[in-house]
């Protein structure tokens, strides 16, 4: 038998049923010990400080102080690892959710619901294995409010274009992000301007129920309209294409999209190495990515694919990155060509408006 201690978990809903129901899901798993249970933001507050959870999951509507103030005071008065649950009644509780993630939250999942279905079992699974997922995190290393309007902190400095491997004018920019991503992305894009000159192509691993909340979220903050890809898409110049739910997305010639349902590459779809290795394959030495936070190893094999076609690879530091496995491997194997914070990614990609 393991010793290895469970990890503590506070509920909160507002609805006595759901608290009910995720203290069961969470519970029959060994791997879990619900601590408690709050029924609103000011007695989740509360018994944050006063059971110290390891891991919060945070019901996105609610009355009396909502979950967004919530979260704000929670990260300011105890930091804790806290992860959305939404019910998704409609797509406002999507954008809810990502408001909750700029406030602080880690991710955010859809709240399990139709006991005995296919549904059920995926949302319990994904739920599950997130609140594992996000206890990686080092809570000295969690983003408080990380919104477009504070500089996060960082110990890198901007790289000139001119001075990134291959000295090569770039077609594409092709972005990898996974948890922590969300936050990571709106800073990136706040920052860039309009006249940004190529197309972005972005992979981020999500529930698929609030990608659409998600493009919308982006869209608020962002100068370049940014929008969820389609099958046939030709890429133009300033436009954010985000890889739809539970798809796949490939770049083809001509400057178009292939998006497909073929079956999860290491466990993911949308996957980051699928993306890569098309952009390589067909933009060689113009391609530009870039590889955000998130665990795992996801984008490290297509990575592979640009360097040995002369792109150009930065990856995120571990200082500003939520979870640094997915920099981290880029960087490991050599693959990077240049390591920077957040903000100063965003200033190197900036930089690509002057050069031409």
């Amino acid at each position: 038998m393991s010793s290895k201690r469970p990890i503590r978990v506070l509920i909160v809903d507002d609805s006595s049923t759901y608290r009910g129901l995720l203290s069961h899901v969470v519970n029959a798993d060994p791997a879990f010990e619900v601590i408690g249970v709050a029924q609103d933001g000011s007695e989740a507050i509360r018994k944050a400080s006063e059971l110290r959870p390891q891991v919060i999951s945070m019901d996105v509507a609610m009355p009396d102080i909502d979950s967004i103030e919530a979260t704000k005071r929670i990260m300011r008065e105890c930091p804790t690892r806290i992860v959305a649950v939404s019910a998704l009644i409609n797509d406002g509780d999507a954008e809810l959710s990502m408001r909750v993630m700029a406030a602080g939250a880690l991710a955010a999942v859809k709240k399990p619901d139709h006991l005995g279905t296919t549904e059920f079992e995926d949302a319990r699974r994904h739920l599950l294995t997130t609140l594992k997922a996000v206890v990686e995190v080092q809570l000295d290393d969690m983003p408080v409010a990380a919104d477009a309007a504070t500089p996060v902190a960082g110990s890198s400095r901007p790289v000139r274009v001119a001075a990134l491997r291959g000295h090569n004018p770039y077609q594409v920019v092709a972005i990898a992000a996974s948890l922590g991503g969300p936050k990571m992305l709106r800073r990136l894009l706040s920052a860039l301007p309009r006249e940004f000159p190529f197309p972005i192509v972005a992979v981020q691993h999500m529930t698929a129920d609030f990608t659409e909340g998600f493009a919308s979220w982006l869209n608020d903050v962002s100068l370049l309209p940014v929008k969820s890809a389609s099958e046939g898409d030709a890429l133009e110049a300033g436009v954010v294409y985000m890889a739809p739910a539970q798809a796949h997305i490939r770049l083809r010639e001509r400057g178009r999209m292939s998006v497909c349902d073929s079956p999860p590459v290491g466990g993911f779809r949308p996957s980051a190495d699928v993306l890569f290795r098309s952009a390589a394959e067909v933009y060689g030495p113009a391609v530009l990515a870039v590889v955000l936070t998130g665990m795992g190893s996801d984008g490290l094999d297509g990575a592979r694919a640009i360097h040995a076609g002369n792109g150009t690879i930065i990856a995120q530091d571990e200082e500003t990155s939520v979870v640094f496995g997915m920099p981290r491997v880029v960087i490991e194997a050599g693959l990077s060509d240049a390591v920077l914070s957040i903000d100063d990614i965003a200033a190197t990609l900036a930089e690509l408006s002057e050069a031409n």
